[in-house]
């Protein structure tokens, strides 16, 4: 902002931070799947299976990781 410039590792640790968010995010909703579905509320956690659920909550905690090293 300060600059006017984007650069490449601002964009990568705001993607990083809100892999973090989203995570977080997301593992309440896997935690409250039964709930969801009974007042049918879609959520990505109850529209994926279980195991695609788990497997996007895992990317989205080791991805900034990740980032952080590119």
């Amino acid at each position: 902002v300060h600059t006017g410039e984007v650069s490449v590792s601002a964009v990568l640790l705001g993607v990083a931070i809100g892999c973090v968010v989203t995570a977080i995010l997301h593992a309440n909703n896997i935690r409250d799947r039964e709930v969801d579905r009974q007042h049918r509320k879609r959520t990505l956690a109850n529209v994926l299976p279980r195991r695609l659920a788990d497997l996007e909550f895992q990317a989205l905690v080791l991805a900034p990781f990740a980032l952080i090293a590119v």
